[in-house]
């Protein structure tokens, strides 16, 4: 074995030493490798290197090559020498990629040194922190011009930031009577499904019926306006409408429904979970040391759990579960403790996410 580790990297016997790592003893050796040019060294490790690349989300195009994105060009420069590999079905070269629908669709790199500059003439910010300053300075202007301030929330900033290169925040506008839908739905709608950034009242931090979104690039903007205002209008139309079939009904009637929702193929129904739930919360909360103010909230609290996932906006909405049952529970005059342990009890939905803070909904979110 010793004789074959040899003859792999090219050296004697005598070359080999000894060296004991924790109770393990190991057999190392020395081995110079000659200089090399960064050219070379750099075509053969990164095809390897780019392969590594990992991603939560990865998809296949024309090749077996697995990928965030689909690669469809290769810029390698290394001073102003190509560094020359291939991958994807791509060769590395000096040209590189602008705006689609500008002048500059396809240019040259000269070499490396140039390259922020060369991209930043092209009208692309390559840093995303210089593309965060900017939709910050822009939209904050935008949404002062209207009376009010952006609205952040959850890395918004951040996920629209890696979605444009050369970010053009534009000010839209929605009828002001949609204001008369909980925020929530408005926000979340806003937020999640469209990427746009809320604005709020710099006075009293109430919703305003403006909005921004960020387009890519050389754009009409009155054409993009009208087309994201269209695309929010009818998502509201939509959320108006659920949030009508909801109300029409107490919030205690979603419970019965909830048998219609699989919680587990070996556990049963929402409604399963709900029973168990209100069976274990009151010696739960003697457990946990809770005061006996606390059982009767908990009590109640627990006979509404989690009935909001039966309504049409939950439905259609699945990220306001806890918030919408909040908000029937208030609107159907419930008390507030109870309305606040119904979202509590959805917390923390991720990591770093906020936990339980009432005694109700500490009970109610560890049963």
């Amino acid at each position: 074995a010793a004789e074959g580790f040899c003859r792999r990297y090219g050296v004697s016997l005598d070359c080999m030493y000894r060296k004991i790592d924790g109770k393990m003893e190991y057999v190392y050796v020395q081995v110079t490798e000659s200089a090399r040019f960064a050219v070379e060294v750099l075509a053969e490790e990164l095809p390897s290197i780019i392969a590594k690349a990992s991603f939560t989300k990865s998809m296949r195009w024309n090749s077996q090559v697995m990928f965030s994105r689909p690669i469809r060009w290769i810029l390698s420069l290394h001073g102003n020498a190509v560094v020359p590999f291939a991958f994807a079905g791509l060769s590395s070269g000096k040209l590189t990629c602008g705006l689609r629908n500008s002048y500059s669709a396809t240019f040259e790199v000269s070499d490396a040194e140039s390259y922020l500059g060369a991209m930043k003439m092209a009208r692309i910010l390559i840093d995303i922190e210089e593309r965060m300053n900017k939709i910050m300075h822009l939209s904050s202007s935008l949404a002062e011009s209207v009376g009010g301030q952006l609205l952040l929330q959850d890395g918004l900033l951040e996920e629209v930031s890696n979605l444009v290169e050369t970010p053009v925040p534009i000010l839209g506008q929605f009828d002001e009577s949609f204001l008369e839908l909980p925020k929530e739905i408005l926000i979340m709608v806003m937020r999640k499904h469209q990427k746009y950034f809320p604005i709020i009242d710099k006075s009293n931090g109430e919703l305003l019926p403006f909005f921004i979104s960020v387009a890519n690039g050389v754009v009409n903007v009155n054409v993009v306006k009208k087309g994201n205002e269209a695309v929010l209008r009818a998502r509201y139309e939509d959320a108006k409408f659920f949030y009508k079939l909801d109300t029409q009904r107490s919030f205690s009637e979603f419970r019965p429904h909830l048998n219609g929702i699989l919680f587990h193929e070996k556990l049963g129904t929402m409604l399963d979970k709900v029973v168990r739930i209100q069976k274990m919360v009151s010696k739960l909360s003697l457990a946990l040391g809770m005061d006996e103010s606390v059982g009767p909230l908990v009590d109640a609290a627990a006979a509404l759990a989690m009935s909001d996932l039966a309504t049409s906006v939950v439905t259609e909405f699945t990220s306001l579960s806890g918030l919408m049952a909040r908000h029937y529970a208030l609107r159907d005059g419930f008390p507030e403790q109870i309305a606040e342990a119904l979202l509590e009890i959805t917390l923390p939905r991720f990591s770093g996410d906020a936990v339980p803070k009432t005694d109700a909904g500490i009970v109610l979110s560890i049963a």
